[in-house]
């Protein structure tokens, strides 16, 4: 038998703590449940969320029953594609197609197998997307369950990948960029790179803009940082905007 309703309930509300680094809690919760975990992860249609966590929590533990547990996920996740077809509305939001697409790769498939897997979900519900679109909702789920390793690879993926549309891929980019900086401060030319993309939406390159002023006046660097600022003034609407155009020129004005 697999998990009860409660028991799958506690593992969606403990998603974080498989996070970096990872807590004992959780993990000694699904050692109590073993036989039921392993039929939870295999079972169909099942929940991708709880599917995607107790493989991530095997897999971080090096659990003596991984493989099998692999094996029983691929099957469900092969399932999906039937599935869908179906046509059924309960069916996806059991199994999320942003949730599916991680649990493919907790289960270690490849990234490409996974985007696979979560279009066909999404394209159900949505229609046409782009791969960016479908691995940048992935790197969200990701984000709100604070598995910052996946949604950074996803996050990275996505700014490389084609969106349907340009808005959604210019704030990836800021996005992608915002995160380099933070490992790596040296990336600020990420971040130039979306203010200087004249297709991208005006409030992504103001955004962009604002960090880099930001940077310079940490840096010291009192003439770049008004040049960014002044950058930013300049596309921002003050009939649309006229809050984001103040807090600009009263950085000006320090």
């Amino acid at each position: 038998m697999p998990l009860t309703m409660n028991d799958r309930q506690h593992v969606v509300d403990h998603l974080h703590e498989l996070a970096d680094p990872s807590s004992s809690s959780l993990i000694a919760f699904l050692a109590e449940r073993e036989e039921a975990a392993l039929d939870e992860v295999g079972a169909m249609p099942g929940i991708d969320q709880v599917r995607a966590a107790l493989l991530r929590a095997w897999t971080r533990t090096g659990h003596g029953r991984l493989d099998e547990a692999v094996a029983h996920a691929v099957a469900a996740l092969d399932s999906y594609e039937a599935q869908v077809a179906e046509g059924s509305p309960v069916l996806l939001q059991r199994r999320h197609p942003a949730w599916v697409g991680l649990a493919a790769l907790e289960a270690g498939l490849p990234l490409e197998r996974a985007t696979t897997l979560a279009s066909i979900g999404f394209r159900s519900v949505a229609g046409p997307h782009g791969d960016g679109d479908v691995l940048w909702a992935m790197a969200e789920a990701a984000e709100d369950a604070g598995w910052s390793d996946r949604h950074a690879q996803l996050l990275e993926a996505a700014q490389q990948a084609e969106f349907l549309d340009a808005a959604p891929q210019a704030q990836v980019r800021l996005l992608w960029a915002l995160h380099r900086i933070e490992q790596d401060p040296a990336a600020a030319g990420e971040l130039q790179r979306v203010f200087d993309d004249t297709e991208a939406p005006d409030p992504t390159r103001v955004h962009a803009a604002w960090v880099l002023a930001i940077r310079a006046q940490e840096a010291g660097e009192a003439a770049t940082a008004r040049q960014h600022l002044m950058g930013a003034l300049a596309l921002v609407d003050d009939d649309q905007e006229p809050d984001i155009a103040q807090r600009i020129r009263e950085a000006l004005a320090n």
